[in-house]
C-alpha cells in the first residue's frame, strides 16, 4: 500500500504542475492619448505590441494618429469612441474584438479583417480612400 500512495501522490502532483504551467491569466491594458494616471500607453499599438494573446485594451477618447495592426488574439474596447485617424485597424489574428472606434482618414480600408471569427462592434468607418470594412 505505501509503494500505491507514493505513485499517487507524485502522479497527481505531476498533473497538477502541468495544469498551472499551462494557465495563463489575462491582463488588461489602458491606452489615452493624454497619458495619466493608471494609463499604460499613448498609442495603442505600444500597447497591442505589448499585449498577450486574450487580453483586454481600454482606449480612452481622444484621436490616435496611427495604424493599429491587431496580429494576436485581443479585445480592444473604446470608450466615449476614440478616434483612429490615418492608418486604421487591421486585424490578421483570429477571434479578435473590435469595440466603439471613430476609424477614419485611412487610405485604404478604414478596418481591415483577413482572419476569422472576429467581432466588429459599435464602430463608425468613414471617409478612407477605399471601402470602410474589408
Amino acid at each position: 500500500m505505501g509503494k500505491f500512495r507514493y505513485w499517487l501522490v507524485l502522479v497527481c502532483f505531476a498533473v497538477t504542475m502541468l495544469v498551472l504551467v499551462g494557465t495563463t491569466s489575462a491582463d488588461t491594458w489602458y491606452v489615452d492619448d493624454d497619458g495619466g494616471a493608471g494609463i499604460n500607453f499613448t498609442k495603442i499599438q505600444e500597447a497591442v505590441d505589448v499585449a498577450q494573446a486574450n487580453d483586454t485594451i481600454f482606449v480612452y477618447d481622444g484621436t490616435y494618429e496611427e495604424q493599429v495592426r491587431v496580429d494576436k488574439r485581443l479585445t480592444l474596447k473604446g470608450i466615449e469612441c476614440p478616434v483612429v485617424d490615418t492608418g486604421g485597424i487591421m486585424i490578421s489574428a483570429d477571434g479578435c474584438v473590435i469595440d466603439g472606434f471613430n476609424v477614419t482618414g485611412s487610405a485604404g480600408s478604414g478596418i481591415y479583417v483577413y482572419s476569422d471569427y472576429n467581432t466588429i462592434a459599435n464602430n463608425s468607418v468613414y471617409d478612407n480612400r477605399d471601402v470602410g470594412i474589408c
